[in-house]
């Protein structure tokens, strides 16, 4: 597999590496890692892997231990903090914090982090159901059964369960 990344991107990342002291033979990006880790096998169903972090999420399907489909959106985990601070009139620090502490649970502070989060998650929602769409159409027989979801943002609370109803398909958490 071969993946194109940005010269001054791989340059910072093996400068880093060089400076303590270790020599970069291969470098991957974090999508790759995650399905690396994921340990996927041509007997797992037909999966997305997305990989949320704070500023894309990075999303890839896998069909019979293949990666088939790659794709990256724009929203991320800053997303989130920012919705809380424009709607609830929070600092940075309090929007990690809220973000973190109450997620989307309904019950939690009155709801109102919930509700304050609500366009951002649709938002996450929309694009995962756009890649799912996207994939689907290139693949008819190859129905998606699961999404896998790793990373930072992927940590919000009621994330799992809320992309489960909003998508119709299984959700699962990678274990940090």
């Amino acid at each position: 597999l071969l993946v194109g990344a940005r010269k001054n991107v791989v340059e910072r990342y093996a400068d880093a590496l060089i400076n303590i002291g270790t020599e970069p033979v291969v470098l991957e990006t974090q999508l790759i890692s995650v399905i690396r880790a994921l340990d996927v096998t041509n007997t797992d169903p037909t999966s997305l892997i997305a990989n949320p972090g704070a500023n894309t999420a990075d999303v890839a399907v896998i069909d019979q231990g293949e990666l088939q489909f790659v794709a990256t959106s724009q929203i991320g985990g800053k997303i989130f903090s920012k919705a809380l601070e424009q709607n609830l009139s929070l600092d940075a620090n309090q929007a990690e914090q809220y973000k973190r502490q109450y997620g989307l649970d309904a019950s939690q502070f009155e709801g109102k982090v919930a509700a304050a989060l609500k366009g951002a998650t649709d938002s996450l929602a929309d694009e995962l159901a756009k890649a799912i769409r996207d994939f689907q159409s290139q693949n008819p027989d190859s129905p998606l059964k699961r999404v896998v979801l790793a990373g930072g943002a992927s940590q919000l609370p009621g994330l799992t369960q809320y992309l489960t109803n909003k998508l119709s398909v299984e959700v699962l958490l990678v274990d940090p």
